[in-house]
């Protein structure tokens, strides 16, 4: 099914509705202590050893569409809604040391290392940066904004479907404690088997080493992986790594913080 032929997230809850109406009877107390709609559904059902039919979880249009060996994730902008709360903390930092860094060119990036970022944005420029230094500042002006951080819950959801049922990495250009933290921030610590981070490999997107490291950690097939990215650079990584991949960008807009 392609992704413009998906149902919207409320026709998702409208089928959940209608097939737990359909198949177990519901108690108007049974949903009293459930605080949203979306939540009730999905807990009645879990109460009530309800199995969701394949045809609830079809309608994510980030759920697989064949069998794989592997699910691999990037995070920024794929698991976590981070790409706008980085280009604040990027302007934030950037703007102290007299660089200009677009939103535009900011997204085309996306997937690359900070340090690698700077370090090619100032000799563009021509400005004298304290690589290690720029970085650190500009993780830490991220990590204050941490608290902004959301969830795609799409993609999420995949995550907590599979879990325990196929092995699962996170592989990111970002580095190791941030891309821990925003793990935890949305509430997935222990759900995946391995991490890979920019201090795993020596090349990084648009190279396939991330992904590769990933599928090797799980003991996969490269062939019988499947990526979710949402960047240019990080699919031209999968491509490479000779990986399915789905473009997260397909169904979810990042949001905007004025900066």
């Amino acid at each position: 099914m392609k992704h413009s032929e998906r149902s919207s997230p409320t026709s998702y809850l409208q089928q959940l509705r209608f097939w737990t109406a359909e198949h177990q009877p519901i108690r108007a107390n049974a949903l009293a202590s459930f605080n949203s709609e979306w939540s009730a559904g999905v807990r009645l059902a879990f109460f009530l050893n309800a199995r969701l039919p394949a045809s609830i979880n079809a309608m994510n249009p980030a759920m697989p569409t064949k069998n794989y060996e592997a699910l691999i994730f990037d995070c920024d902008g794929t698991l976590t809604d981070s790409m706008p709360v980085h280009f604040v903390a990027w302007h934030r930092t950037m703007s102290h040391y007299g660089i200009t860094f677009p939103e535009d060119r900011f997204y085309s990036l996306g997937g690359m290392p900070t340090d690698k970022i700077i370090r090619m944005l100032a000799s563009e420029q021509s400005v004298e940066v304290d690589v290690p230094a720029a970085s650190i500042a500009k993780e830490d002006a991220f990590l204050e904004l941490l608290h902004l951080l959301e969830p795609i819950q799409s993609v999420v959801d995949v995550a907590r479907h599979f879990h325990k049922q196929l092995p699962m990495v996170v592989a990111s250009g970002g580095f190791r404690d941030v891309i821990k933290q925003q793990i935890s921030q949305i509430g997935c610590d222990g759900l995946f088997d391995a991490l890979v981070t920019a201090e795993d490999t020596t090349l990084h997107k648009p190279e396939p080493d991330v992904f590769l490291e990933a599928a090797r950690r799980v003991g996969a097939n490269p062939a019988r992986c499947l990526v979710y990215e949402d960047s240019d650079l990080g699919l031209q990584a999968a491509r490479a790594a000779g990986m399915d991949f789905i473009d997260v960008r397909k169904f979810h807009t990042p949001k905007r913080i004025a900066v």
